[in-house]
């Protein structure tokens, strides 16, 4: 697996898209027109659906939750990108997992606390 730091510049070359459905293969359909390859994460439930046969690669995550949690399942998405040498990972349209998945991936000792958001 590569690693890179944190900061450094480079391609990118693989995304992992934290989401399912039609948003999930629009983003494909643009990373395949940049010439990157695709991850697709799915819940048991949603083995079966389009956006994992779209992409280049597919993992389960969250299994035996519900489909909402497993999409939520930050350690199991955040394992799977490692693992699987991901570049970046987009969200789709979960607006709270992208500020949970950043907050992850950026150190956050700088950044103030915002009072709404749930803590890790």
């Amino acid at each position: 697996m590569r690693k890179k730091q944190a900061g450094t510049a480079g391609p990118l070359k693989k995304v992992l898209v934290a989401n399912r459905g039609e948003i999930a293969i629009r983003v494909f359909r643009t990373a395949h027109e940049l010439a990157m390859s695709t991850v697709a994460i799915y819940s048991y439930e949603d083995r079966m659906n389009a956006h994992r046969y779209k992409s280049d690669e597919s993992y389960l995550v969250g299994k035996g939750m519900t489909p909402v949690a497993a999409y939520l399942a930050q350690d199991d998405i955040i394992r799977v990108a490692l693992e699987h040498g991901v570049d970046m990972i987009h969200p789709g349209y979960v607006p709270f997992l992208y500020i949970k998945v950043t907050c992850l991936l950026v150190d956050t000792d700088s950044f103030p606390r915002t009072p709404n958001l749930p803590k890790r």
